[in-house]
């Protein structure tokens, strides 16, 4: 199987959401139980909606300012990663990734600049045989 040049393409993952929804509603359900006036827990709430909001909506309309949507691997652990905007950057996989059944954490530092990038990717982001050849890349350009 030819790993090198396949490029694997990141979807919006509903874990995520329903992540993000059971954490900003846990927090919503702690502000209701605190020993304060209505006024403020009804303020609370609000920034915590919010918030919440904010978080959907960067990740699932704009995908986040420096979020990848394409990975490609290059060889030799080189990977080029692509934002929304088409930027490409090459970066070296780091052997601190982490690769789960349904979850796959990328450590990338960019060649040039020395800079850090973490790439999550859960198990509903992109096909199951494709979430497969990532993994079995992964492993191989460690």
């Amino acid at each position: 199987m030819e790993l090198n040049n396949t490029i694997y393409h990141i979807q919006r993952s509903k874990i995520l959401f329903y992540l993000l929804v059971i954490v900003y509603g846990g927090a919503g359900g702690c502000v209701l139980l605190l020993p304060i006036q209505l006024w403020q827990q009804i303020l609370l709430l609000g920034f915590c909606a919010c918030v919440f909001y904010y978080q959907y909506w960067r990740r699932f309309f704009l995908y986040g300012k420096n979020a990848f949507i394409n990975l490609t691997y290059v060889g030799d652990g080189k990977w080029s990663l692509c934002d929304r905007d088409n930027h490409t950057i090459t970066a070296l996989l780091q052997k601190s990734s982490v690769i789960w059944l349904y979850l796959v954490i990328l450590h990338f530092r960019e060649e040039v600049s020395r800079r850090f990038y973490a790439v999550l990717i859960f198990g509903d982001a992109m096909p199951y045989q494709e979430l497969r050849r990532l993994k079995v890349c992964v492993r191989t350009s460690k």
